[in-house]
């Protein structure tokens, strides 16, 4: 019998995770139909993080990945990173709640910025996850080369108005993009008056959330920018301000 979905909402020892992925990855050859992996809250660590991405570079089938809130750590997402320098199929990737940090963004941005030849990745989670500025910074300026993403979640995490800028600087000229989420990330009027400004001149993105940060405070600047970029009237972009979704019609 084939397997496309695989979920665990058991916790798992590194050992089981090890044996895991050689059933369902590195033996891949007697396991080609499993598309989707959901190991949320399972308990992995670090050391099942490293065991599947050892796995992962040599794998062809999978599409998601959920390993979000298994606390993999610093070790854990660069391993990840290692195996996203030469996967070509993984698609989407959960990994939030991870306590990857800085170091562990720039690692994932790093290797996304090497490997040009995957096309298939388009959506990034990594919602708190302790990333700053610096791994904020990182994040961006992949973008400058990376033409594939189309979601980054970044909420709950603190790049401050460094990060938000750095995001506002890439969109000026990256096409691909079509969500972002920075809800919660200490961006201040700076930050927020950056993203207004660059924003003008994309007409790509489709949602930006900037809830529950200090310098939004239903910005009509925001509102006013969406309005003008659904002039077309086809009503499909989405501000996200103070928790509140407008849409152009509401405005």
């Amino acid at each position: 019998m084939s397997c496309t979905r695989l979920v665990c909402d058991i916790a798992m020892s590194a050992s089981m995770v090890r044996g895991l992925s050689q059933i369902c990855f590195v033996r891949a050859n007697t396991n080609t139909s499993l598309t989707s992996l959901d190991l949320c809250s399972s308990g992995i660590g670090v050391k099942g993080a490293c065991a599947l991405g050892d796995a992962l570079k040599t794998n062809s089938t999978l599409h998601t990945l959920d390993i979000s809130g298994n606390m993999v750590g610093v070790k854990g997402a660069k391993a990840l990173a290692d195996a996203l320098r030469v996967n070509t199929t993984l698609a989407i990737i959960h990994l939030g709640i991870n306590k990857i940090g800085d170091e562990g963004a720039i690692a994932l941005a790093d290797a996304l910025r090497v490997n040009n030849s995957n096309t298939a990745l388009h959506t990034l989670r990594l919602k708190s996850n302790n990333i700053g500025v610096e791994g904020t910074h990182a994040l961006a300026e992949m973008l400058r080369v990376n033409t594939t993403l189309q979601y980054i979640d970044l909420g709950y995490n603190d790049g401050g108005d460094t990060g938000a800028k750095a995001f506002a600087d890439v969109l000026r000229t990256n096409v691909a993009l079509q969500k972002l989420d920075l809800n919660q990330n200490d961006i201040n009027v700076e930050g927020t008056d950056a993203l207004v400004e660059a924003l003008s001149s994309n007409d790509k993105l489709k949602e930006l959330n900037i809830a529950d940060n200090p310098g939004v405070r239903y910005s009509w600047d925001i509102m006013s920018w969406w309005d003008d970029l659904d002039s077309d009237g086809d009503d499909d972009h989405t501000a996200v301000g103070d928790s509140r979704v407008t849409k152009r019609s509401d405005c």
